[in-house]
């Protein structure tokens, strides 16, 4: 979400927050009855819910830094990979493909493999050049 969506947010949580107060003035000064205090209370108390929420929500989100940096590994052992295969040792290759591959399927003495994603999806984008379809 983006920094305007997000003062927004706030910016309507104060404004709610104000509307009570005054309403709740007006209601004891007699200036609104009871039952209309208590329907616009209740729509207010609702609204605010959902945006207390959407602001959490927010706030417990990893920082765009974390997420940047989780995508680039797959992108990253993809590139590597092929290089690795050749250097390491039987037991570090086992688990490569671990990491990298979900099934193999033998048929006519041809090993096909199942790549886990999201290492499919990079494979499909490599070879017909979409890369988000």
């Amino acid at each position: 979400m983006d920094e305007a969506a997000l003062k927004r947010l706030v910016s309507r949580r104060k404004a709610l927050q104000r509307l009570q107060a005054q309403a709740y003035e007006d209601k004891l000064l007699g200036k609104i009855d009871e039952t209309f205090w208590a329907e616009r209370n209740a729509a207010w108390q609702t609204e605010l819910a959902e945006i207390n929420g959407e602001l959490l929500a927010i706030e417990s989100a990893p920082p765009k830094a974390d997420l940047l940096t989780a995508a680039r590994k797959p992108v990253e052992l993809l590139q590597a990979a092929p290089t690795l295969y050749l250097t390491q040792d039987p037991a570090e290759k086992v688990n490569l493909h671990r990491t990298m591959v979900s099934n193999y399927t033998i048929t006519d003495g041809s090993v096909s493999v199942v790549l886990r994603s999201p290492f499919d999806v990079l494979a499909r984008g490599a070879k017909t050049g979409k890369w988000w379809s």
